[in-house]
């Protein structure tokens, strides 16, 4: 229903415990709201408790979910998600958890944007700008690592591009 555009509506609840989340679905989707994953695209306060509708933020989303399932298999990485760094939020980041020598990768997600005929260099481009844009590197940099990759990832339908920035 979600990649359809539609919508969930549901209770949120702002004092999530994380010792509560797997309860009832009003807490994994509080969870997935405040973490970004999710966005309330219409809200209701009803006897002081917010109902909202929640849908996808964006397509990428969808590919950001994918992937992070796909990294967070790499032991000897801490992958970080949707965390603030620099001046933004950073879709991901991998740092080696022993070897700050070893090579950091930051990560921007993009989808081709279809409605201003976006092509998919200018997606990379866009991608890889906002990582310089919004400093995302300054945590990495705070944590000890100095030699950086900066990627910029477009999806398209099942096809995927990559470019990258040192």
């Amino acid at each position: 229903m979600w990649l359809n555009g539609e919508s969930i509506r549901t209770e949120i609840d702002s004092n999530i415990v994380f010792s509560e989340i797997e309860k009832n679905d009003k807490n994994i989707y509080s969870l997935l709201f405040f973490s970004g994953y999710l966005k309330c695209v219409n809200k209701e306060l009803i006897e002081k408790t917010y109902h909202c509708d929640l849908a996808i933020p964006n397509k990428e989303a969808v590919y950001h979910a994918f992937l992070l399932g796909i990294l967070i298999s790499l032991n000897d990485y801490e992958v970080i998600s949707n965390r603030e760094s620099g001046l933004g939020r950073v879709d991901i980041i991998l740092l080696h958890k022993e070897n700050k020598s070893r090579l950091a990768i930051i990560m921007e997600l993009k989808t081709i944007d279809e409605f201003e005929e976006e092509t998919k260099e200018k997606a990379l481009d866009k991608a890889l700008k906002q990582i310089e844009d919004k400093k995302y590197e300054v945590e990495v940099k705070k944590r000890g690592y100095s030699h950086i990759l900066k990627m910029g990832v477009v999806f398209d339908g099942k096809r995927v591009w990559v470019k990258l920035m040192t």
